[in-house]
């Protein structure tokens, strides 16, 4: 009897041992899942909306459900709403909100347009010059600024060495690199053109790119949280890059943004990047008639123009580097700007589909 006792007690004590393991190994589970689902509820909290409570909830829950890193911006018929989720770093210290900055990008292309077109507006260059005016050993003597804005010029597609950190040094490796005869006057995007556009903005003002866009972008638009890398004041918003890779999530450091000046080097918060495009598409950056000249195709017969796409029924401005993707959709009745500093999850929305399911709940919601 007392050996029987003994074997249901034994028999007793791992069954609850074996009880509180699958305990555990279920709340280490639920663990992982409840960081997103924390963040999805406290994003609930901090999320800014004029939107109906029903379409800001969609779409929040939408963002939540793929376990995104990011901050967005939407301004849908004049109705805001803007939300932040997941992480700013990777060790998860400190979370997104609203005025975290990403990397734009190609998307920094459109700012460095405005500023080379206010120039124009006030007779400081012409579109037409030609860039050996401004920058003398450039190798294509015939190319425009305008070659430039259109990705025309012939370069060689440009991908910086080690050592490059400086607007000085990419242009001096733009120059010596040299063209692609076979390129000039054909559509070929490049990240060489812009730059040397950035270097063209600082020959005419005698100033650099920081200090023009300071004055030509940040102060006249109010912005809070724009800057380039070189910004110490602002780093503490910088989002650092982060990309799944081999089943792991792993920190992407920005090693050589300075290489990218006027064509990649740039951090914006998705609100400051949607003032700048309000601003445009309203007719406060200019006149009407130069805006439309801008965007109207028939003007210019290619779909790429001064920084942004034209697609069917909007323009598009899209950036990534470093890990960090940020892409602006906009037209007469929306401003939409989704910034992520997490990519590669297998499984879950990239930023760009990301995008498309936001824009569908818009389209398909009955706000006049």
């Amino acid at each position: 009897m007392m050996k029987l006792n003994k074997k249901f007690k034994m028999k007793k004590l791992i069954y609850v041992l074996l009880i509180f393991t699958v305990m555990l190994s279920g709340c280490a589970h639920i663990n992982i899942r409840d960081m997103w689902f924390k963040d999805y509820k406290s994003a609930r909290k901090q999320m800014e909306s004029e939107l109906p409570k029903n379409i800001s909830e969609r779409i929040n829950r939408l963002i939540a459900d793929n376990q995104y890193s990011g901050s967005i911006y939407i301004n849908y018929k004049g109705k805001e709403y803007k939300n932040a989720y997941g992480f700013q770093n990777i060790d998860g210290k400190i979370k997104n909100d609203n005025d975290s900055m990403y990397l734009v990008g190609s998307a920094n292309k459109f700012i460095t347009a405005l500023m080379i077109k206010k120039l124009e507006k006030q007779h400081k260059l012409s579109l037409n010059d030609l860039v050996v005016k401004y920058i003398p050993a450039f190798p294509n003597k015939q190319a425009t600024v305008m070659d430039l804005l259109l990705h025309k010029s012939g370069l060689k597609p440009y991908e910086p060495a080690p050592t490059v950190n400086s607007l000085e040094q990419s242009i001096a490796q733009i120059n010596q690199v040299g063209l692609d005869a076979s390129k000039i006057g054909i559509y070929k995007y490049n990240d060489a053109n812009y730059i040397t556009l950035a270097k063209i903005l600082e020959v005419v003002t005698h100033v650099p790119y920081e200090k023009n866009l300071e004055n030509m972008i940040v102060k006249p638009y109010h912005l809070e949280h724009t800057g380039t890398s070189k910004n110490t004041v602002l780093q503490s918003h910088f989002a650092e890059g982060m990309q799944f890779k081999n089943g792991k999530l792993n920190k992407v450091e920005a090693t050589q943004p300075s290489a990218f000046y006027g064509a990649g080097d740039l951090y914006m918060s998705p609100s400051d990047y949607a003032k700048v495009v309000n601003a445009f598409k309203t007719y406060h950056v200019f006149d009407r008639a130069t805006t439309l000249k801008m965007l109207n195709y028939t003007e210019i017969k290619q779909r790429y123009r001064y920084g942004m796409h034209v697609k069917r029924g909007y323009y598009r401005t899209r950036g990534y580097l470093y890990a960090q993707d940020l892409l602006c959709l906009f037209n007469k009745d929306y401003t939409i700007v989704v910034a992520t500093n997490k990519v590669g999850v297998k499984g879950k929305l990239s930023n760009s589909q990301m995008m498309e399911g936001i824009k569908k709940i818009l389209l398909k919601s009955k706000i006049k």
